[in-house]
């Protein structure tokens, strides 16, 4: 066997060949604090406990990897993540039963569409519809019940230096009333446009420019809206509701619903299970730019790796939840209809491609702003965030495919692909949701509650 200078390669080969000594010489000069971990391990007598946490990471992250070709498997992953707040201890008094009971009925409501077809290229446009109201009644719930309860606080909370209603802030914006008009006009859009392509009428003018208006409205109206916790969280996501049933055809609307209640859900779980000695509904977002004055930093616990798999599995799940690789290769023009019927791949495709994206948006403002309420640093989580998917681009480099069909081989590079980009392509959405949920264009500087820092560093503080 000839070794490996005596054939004729070219330079890249070797310098790639070279790359692994480069990154090993970079982990040894960096194991102190991997001995040191070591040895707190060992004389603890830890080592078995470490030892199975980690194991759970695999299989969690088998989970993922399977779900690449198995849609369903992402339904196992749900149940466990739905069982969690059961199995921990630490969680029986500090959550309450009957959020519990929610919110592992909210794993099993998303559990469900991964048994249901991929979205295809039959639309059934009534349940976009009936989607779409049902958000708006189930929005005017939630809306009743943060008023009721802010109500009730404001009763029990004596009057302070923060103003004249016990410093509480105005829980919903007025621009949340807003959109819940422009849900409606969706509703009506999907329908009228349906109703006109199906007469062959084509695709009227004031409902083409009604779409992209609402689109253009759906980026600038959170903005306006206040920067409480809850309030922002509710109006942003109202806000992507109304592109998103304008680019629905089946199911999708449904879906998003189900993928909503379980992120609100997740922060309340989180935010109880972390503590915290303020009501989350004095709690509102720091203006964009600012820098809290307290604090800093903490260190990772194991439940940050936890923390850090829901929001890989969240993400996967968004993308999965309705489609697959091959739903996404299989572009149908009747996703676009509501905005353009003339043939336009660039317009078509980057409309498609922002459906996509708001699943994905829609996880990251929610784990923004967890990690904004329980302090977790950012810069570590998305280490091991990396770690996580890189071991899942590991295991679909073995898996990639050099025989077979062109949609086989496209398929499995492709999954190669999404797990590499992953964390890029999450960092970027990152910066987005905390553009979202800190920005404000009405800033007020004399709003006096509960401030959360723009990035996970301090306590939330009063101004």
């Amino acid at each position: 066997m000839p070794s490996v200078t005596s054939q004729q390669h070219p330079w890249q080969h070797y310098l790639y060949l070279m790359t692994p000594v480069g990154l090993w010489v970079l982990v040894h000069q960096r194991c102190a604090p991997l001995r040191v971990a070591w040895l707190l391990v060992s004389s603890f007598n830890m080592v078995w406990e470490v030892a199975i946490r980690i194991l759970f990471i695999f299989i969690g992250i088998e989970i993922l990897v399977m779900a690449f070709f198995i849609r369903p498997m992402l339904s196992l992953g749900l149940l466990c993540i739905g069982l969690w707040p059961v199995i921990m201890y630490s969680m029986q008094g500090a959550v309450e039963h009957s959020m519990r009971l929610v919110w592992i009925g909210a794993c099993i409501l998303l559990a469900s569409f991964t048994y249901m077809p991929v979205v295809g290229k039959e639309p059934y446009y009534p349940m976009v519809e009936i989607a779409g109201l049902t958000a708006f009644t189930l929005g005017g719930i939630v809306i009743y019940c943060i008023d009721m309860g802010h109500t009730k606080l404001k009763r029990r909370t004596k009057k302070s230096r923060c103003g004249g209603d016990g410093g509480l802030p105005r829980h919903i914006p007025s621009v949340v009333y807003v959109q819940g008009m422009m849900v409606v006009a969706s509703v009506y859009l999907v329908h009228s446009t349906a109703y006109s392509i199906t007469q062959k009428e084509g695709l009227p003018y004031i409902n083409q420019l009604s779409a992209w208006t609402l689109l253009a409205l759906s980026f600038i109206l959170p903005l306006f809206g206040s920067r409480n916790v809850m309030g922002r969280l509710l109006s942003v996501t109202a806000s992507f509701l109304c592109p998103f049933l304008l680019l629905c055809i089946r199911h999708e609307g449904f879906f998003y619903i189900a993928l909503s209640i379980a992120m609100f859900l997740w922060l309340l779980l989180e935010f109880y299970l972390a503590g915290n000695n303020v009501q989350i509904a004095m709690l509102k977002f720091a203006t964009w730019g600012r820098e809290s004055s307290k604090g800093g930093e903490r260190v990772l616990e194991w439940s940050d790796v936890r923390r850090a798999y829901f929001f890989l599995f969240f993400t996967v799940l968004a993308f999965f939840g309705t489609g697959n690789i091959a739903s996404v290769n299989s572009f149908d023009p009747s996703f676009v209809y509501c905005f353009i019927t003339v043939f336009s791949p660039f317009i078509m495709g980057s409309l498609l491609l922002f459906k996509i994206i708001i699943p994905f948006l829609l996880v990251t403002c929610f784990f923004h702003a967890i990690c904004t309420l329980i302090e977790i640093p950012t810069r570590a989580l998305f280490y091991m965030f990396l770690v996580m998917s890189d071991f899942m681009a590991l295991h679909f480099f073995f898996l990639i495919r050099t025989e077979g069909s062109w949609l086989d081989i496209g398929t499995s590079l492709s999954h190669y692909v999404i797990s590499m980009s992953t964390t890029l392509f999450l960092i970027v959405l990152l910066f987005i949701a905390r553009f979202v949920t800190t920005f404000n264009i009405e800033k007020s500087a004399k709003e006096g509650d509960c401030v959360l820092p723009r990035v996970s560093i301090g306590r939330p503080h009063r101004d």
